[in-house]
């Protein structure tokens, strides 16, 4: 019901083999380094994930897996584990919370982890996000918790498997967009902390399943603004696009906050009283707007 790129059981694009394994040595060609599969699931596909994790080992491309823990049932998980261990899966990144608890229970996300070292898992990192709004903060806690005291942590620390909690309010992007603005956890963002250039979102291509390539991998990437092209170009075409991109050079030389401070300098729009979750939903709001990205486009051409 969460899914920030609009995923859900309605849906049925899916990339071909084919695209993500040429997607995957082009990546390597131009220097990308890790391989990230999202979804939806992608493991409802298990066949595909395991050659798609299998190419990129072979070509010396780190992997990493977000996946809800569907298939880690009391019949298959050893087994599901045992395969991405031998195509070589680096990490893996687990979302569980009041949302996927509705269909996917708590145990299996315990199995899958408490499971890593038994099928010679070893400096492993395991990232567990949860989401939440107003109306079931708590029940997240809780879930948490419950994971927490049900991990073997000794067994788990021994084999230098790390397991991070990442706790954190909703993002009202994708199919939570539609969710009432009264139970989201909106607030005005603290601007006086640290803003560093956006390095790390600007370092990831994301590649939908409908075929578009974005040139951010955060909710200010789902936006046409940062699309960089389409599966059925060379990647190389893409990354050019992207650092011809003024809006990305931009954000990658001075971040979000930079962009915001030369908004309201030259056009007096004011983006720093906002109430959102974090600065990147405050740069979907910009990249949304096609009369702001219309004169930062003309703009900043003279500019950078």
């Amino acid at each position: 019901r969460m899914c920030c790129s609009n995923s859900g059981p309605s849906r049925k694009e899916e990339l071909k083999l084919g695209d993500c394994l040429r997607l995957i040595k082009q990546a390597k060609e131009l220097g990308f380094e890790f391989v990230y599969l999202s979804g939806g699931e992608p493991l409802i596909n298990l066949e595909k994930a395991i050659k798609i994790i299998s190419f990129a080992n072979k070509n010396n491309l780190k992997t990493y897996l977000y996946t809800n823990g569907f298939w880690a049932n009391e019949d298959q998980y050893i087994k599901v584990l045992k395969r991405l261990k031998k195509a070589g899966l680096d990490a893996i990144h687990f979302s569980h919370d009041p949302y996927h608890l509705e269909f996917i229970p708590t145990k299996n996300i315990i199995n899958a982890i408490n499971a890593l070292y038994k099928v010679g898992f070893e400096k492993y990192t395991v990232d567990l996000s949860m989401r939440f709004d107003k109306t079931n903060y708590r029940q997240a806690k809780a879930i948490r918790d419950k994971i927490k005291n049900s991990l073997n942590m000794d067994k788990l620390s021994k084999s230098g498997i790390n397991v991070n909690f990442d706790l954190r309010p909703i993002r009202p992007i994708g199919r939570a967009s539609k969710f009432d603005k009264a139970i989201l956890i909106l607030r005005k963002y603290n601007w006086n902390k640290k803003d560093s250039p956006c390095k790390k979102g600007l370092n990831i291509t994301f590649v939908e399943a409908e075929g578009r390539i974005r040139g951010c991998y955060s909710s200010g990437g789902f936006t046409e603004t940062l699309t960089i092209g389409k599966t059925n170009e060379p990647l190389s075409k893409c990354v050019n696009l992207a650092n011809e991109n003024k809006i990305l050079l931009y954000l990658n030389t001075f971040g979000i906050k930079g962009l915001l401070e030369f908004i309201l300098k030259n056009y007096k729009i004011d983006y720093f009283n906002n109430k959102t979750r974090d600065a990147c939903d405050i740069c979907r709001d910009v990249m949304s707007n096609k009369m702001i990205v219309k004169k930062l486009n003309e703009d900043l051409q003279c500019t950078s």
